[in-house]
């Protein structure tokens, strides 16, 4: 429901593989059915990612002109949609435009979105984009059993 409020009209559900097997992974997907938000999902996501897994998401996201990320799983899957979503916001640039120098461009030096050793590190702050054109993360639930009886606190 908080997908279609927030009015996504296409969203990508990021995870990888032993996750989409999981009921966090089935739950999410029924909810968004349930709430009619058009989705699709992508379950390549591996530990650790790496130059080349990243490309196949950003590529595979390009493709689908998706407005809305959602990350179930750890910090591979959530690092994984991050980017995703930074390079479909800049579809002009590569995959290296973003990576710290001297391997990369560093492109967002000084505003916090990092790619380095294979991860994307992100600590920029809701709402206050250097070069995505919407946040990173509108909203989060990190523990889904604990969330459900709790009021939602929103920015």
């Amino acid at each position: 429901m908080d997908v279609a409020n927030l009015g996504a009209k296409k969203t990508l559900v990021v995870t990888d593989p032993n996750i989409a097997k999981l009921p966090a992974f089935t739950n999410t997907v029924q909810s968004l059915d349930a709430s009619g938000v058009t989705f699709d999902t992508y379950t390549d996501v591996v530990v650790e990612p790496t130059d080349k897994s990243y490309q196949h998401l950003i590529d595979f996201a390009r493709a689908g002109n998706y407005d809305c990320y959602v990350a179930v799983g750890g910090g591979s899957v959530m690092d994984s949609a991050k980017a995703a979503n930074l390079y479909v916001c800049n579809p002009e640039a590569e995959l290296l435009d973003f990576v710290n120098a001297p391997v990369g461009k560093g492109m967002l030096d000084g505003c916090g979105g990092r790619i380095f050793g294979g991860r994307l590190s992100w600590a920029m702050t809701h709402g206050h984009g250097c070069v995505a054109h919407r946040p990173a993360c509108h909203l989060a639930c990190t523990a889904p059993h604990l969330c459900a009886n709790h009021r939602r606190y929103r920015q």
